[in-house]
């Protein structure tokens, strides 16, 4: 008798472990699919969202003849962009015009970002990432004044409320 309950107590160990294998497999699948799912669609979401407002502030903008930072200026205490982290608009060449950063002001400087081209090309630009438990994310819109390019609205959000539900 005990030859028999040797080889099948192996196939049965074997059994469960098969069995747990794939319960564990099922259930992590069942956790992280949710939660891809759910990024997505704050990816989406914030692509809407951002690149919506880039494109009022570039519209809003595009009423003036050339880019200065006291017309720019004027234009941005008329609309309200509080609930963005960090707006800016840039001239043609990638002057910095206007800034809404608290650390330092950037005004006059240049930004050397790479959708700068891309954007002066007539393409709005988004990107978005999720890193240490917020998203980040960045819209860029062309402020076209009679058919031509003349600055790049900026438009950057920090979202750890939205990476903590995460």
């Amino acid at each position: 008798m005990s030859a028999l309950t040797k080889p099948t107590s192996r196939l049965q160990w074997k059994f469960a472990m098969t069995y747990l294998i794939i319960l564990i497999a099922v259930l992590v699948v069942l956790n992280t699919y949710p939660v891809i799912v759910t990024q997505n669609l704050v990816f989406r979401s914030k692509q809407t969202t951002l690149s919506g407002q880039s494109a009022v502030i570039a519209s809003s903008l595009s009423g003036l003849e050339t880019l200065t930072p006291d017309g720019v200026e004027q234009v941005m205490t008329l609309l309200d962009e509080h609930n963005l982290s960090r707006v800016f608009v840039t001239d043609a060449n990638g002057k910095i015009l206007y800034d809404t950063s608290k650390k330092a002001s950037n005004v006059g400087k240049y930004a050397l970002f790479r959708e700068i081209s891309d954007v002066l090309s007539g393409n709005d630009v988004f990107d978005s990432s999720f890193k240490d438990g917020a998203f980040l994310s960045r819209a860029s819109t062309p402020v076209i004044s009679r058919g031509n390019p003349i600055g790049v609205v900026f438009v950057y959000e920090y979202d750890a409320k939205q990476g903590a539900l995460l």
